[in-house]
């Protein structure tokens, strides 16, 4: 599932030493004319990069003053969502004509994700709200009140039903929704401390959270609809972000030690761990499972400790340091890096593939 999502209410005060991790063979082969895209909150632009020859290819200019922060794109890659930050808007971007049109909202869209047809993106927004956005006219169809919660990250099913989402950052609880009515379907379900991400397994049957306080990812079976397993990551790791891979494993970017760690959720316990040159953020994996890549905010940034409360308020100067930042490509089976990080510009926060 391609959905790649930073919670900024998470950013909490983070800084540390980092250093590279084992590379394998460089090269990216079975990736030719296959194009990753990255937001650049700095520059207010998506970088387009291209996975063979590994070079940023492209630039897509969203706007000044935007400060896009997640990114998303529909199954059969003709749109790009931008979740912006600074501007309160979602940022609809035509891949063939590079037609870029804001989706304007009265608060900030922390978070998105993409329906399984790509036919609906939702929007959780400050206001305690989820807006579903139709992909066909780019226009709000429905607003689902989330009550006294903001709706912190949220992930669809395989067949398109539910909506699961992480709802209060200290209190920790899951609930599922029906993405048709938003009539909760289960109720909060408590798993650990500040759930920043929600991924889901490829059938559905395993939602995962990443607790970025607890240093640690819940394991939830949606069929007892109990948590089956809590794996931890690592002391003081503070998973922010993660991706499934088609084989049933799930990737974690560690925003405080600046690694990466793969996750086997059959013995629930970190198989391989990667450390990178930056604070790691966002990740995507390819369709075959073959490449992950995941952005980090480059080497200066080990060195900041951002301020909370400028990044609640969705700025995240504070925390992107001067750049670059980069893209790193790894192998999900083994956690080895593939070639050298591709540089891009400051802020690299989201990244989607084809």
């Amino acid at each position: 599932m391609r959905r790649v999502l930073l919670l900024g209410a998470v950013f909490l005060g983070a800084c540390g030493g980092s250093a590279k991790g084992t590379t394998a063979p460089s090269g990216d082969g079975g990736s030719t004319g296959a194009k990753a895209y990255v937001t650049v909150y700095g520059l207010d632009e998506i970088a387009v990069i291209d996975t063979a020859s590994r070079a940023v290819v492209d630039h897509i200019a969203l706007g000044s003053g935007r400060g896009p922060a997640i990114l998303l794109k529909t199954p059969d890659g003709s749109k790009l969502y931008a979740a912006d930050w600074k501007d309160n808007t979602l940022t609809s971007v035509n891949v063939a004509t590079r037609a870029v049109t804001p989706i304007q909202f009265g608060s900030r869209p922390w978070v998105e994700a993409m329906s399984p047809k790509g036919d609906f993106v939702y929007a959780g927004l400050n206001t305690m709200e989820i807006a579903v956005i139709s992909t066909a006219t780019d226009t709000v169809t429905q607003m689902i009140d989330m009550g006294s919660q903001i709706p912190e990250s949220i992930v669809v099913s395989p067949d398109g039903a539910t909506l699961y989402v992480a709802m209060g950052l200290l209190s920790g609880t899951v609930a599922a929704l029906s993405a048709s009515t938003g009539a909760m379907v289960q109720p909060p379900i408590a798993v650990g401390t500040a759930p920043a991400w929600i991924s889901i397994s490829a059938d559905g049957s395993k939602v995962f959270t990443l607790n970025f306080l607890s240093s640690s990812v819940s394991v939830i079976d949606t069929t007892t609809w109990t948590v089956s397993a809590t794996i931890p990551v690592g002391s003081n790791s503070e998973p922010i972000i993660g991706a499934a891979t088609p084989s049933g494993s799930l990737v974690v970017t560690d925003f405080q030690t600046a690694d990466i760690s793969v996750l086997d959720t059959t013995g629930n316990k970190v198989a391989h761990t990667l450390k990178v040159d930056g604070r790691p953020v966002g990740i995507d994996i390819s369709a075959d499972g073959t490449r992950g890549y995941v952005t980090d905010f480059g080497h200066a940034s080990l060195a900041i400790a951002p301020d909370p409360l400028s990044l609640t308020s969705g700025d995240l100067s504070s925390a992107i340091g001067p750049g670059p930042g980069e893209v790193v490509v790894f192998d999900p089976a083994t956690g080895a890096a593939i070639g050298d990080p591709i540089a891009v510009g400051a802020g690299p926060t989201s990244v989607v593939v084809e």
